[in-house]
């Protein structure tokens, strides 16, 4: 059972720590966009800011069902085969972030604009953020894949 909470832990970690990546490229690209619109009352980067700040949970619940749900057949059968190559989780990771990109273009019928969507490299920016919650996640619980832990006494 202790191995099963520290899973748990590790896996919101890693989507917290993905979010918070997408999160930073996001603000990145947005604060060197050039404007959008030259009569609006204020800069398009401090309205961008304070739109990602108000869409980070948003963010953070896009990821743990996009990314977390389909990490868990992957973490179980790490476990099951004691997989802890840090290689192995990054490749897995940014398998399953290409996989919750399409998922979200094709929820959303994402059409590219080039007014809004350039801004937002989506699909290596997906990948990097994978890569680093995969990092994450075998910092936490990979490394351990598979091991037995005895009870606390």
């Amino acid at each position: 059972m202790v191995r099963v909470w520290s899973i748990v832990k590790a896996l919101f970690a890693s989507c917290l720590a993905a979010s918070l990546c997408l999160l930073a490229v996001m603000a990145v690209n947005v604060m060197t966009a050039p404007a959008l619109s030259a009569d609006m009352a204020i800069p398009v980067s401090a309205a961008a800011m304070a739109a990602l700040g108000y869409f980070g949970l948003y963010i953070l619940v896009g990821v743990l069902l996009l990314g977390a749900v389909p990490a868990i057949p992957f973490i179980v059968m790490a476990e099951c085969f004691r997989l802890r190559s840090i290689l192995i989780y990054l490749a897995a990771a940014s398998l399953i972030s290409i996989i919750a990109f399409a998922v979200f273009r094709w929820a959303v019928h994402f059409q590219p604009s080039t007014r809004v969507f350039s801004i937002f490299p989506i699909p290596w920016t997906y990948v990097v953020c994978g890569w680093v919650a995969g990092a994450v996640y075998w910092r936490l619980a990979g490394r351990h894949a598979g091991e037995r832990r005895e009870p606390l006494k």
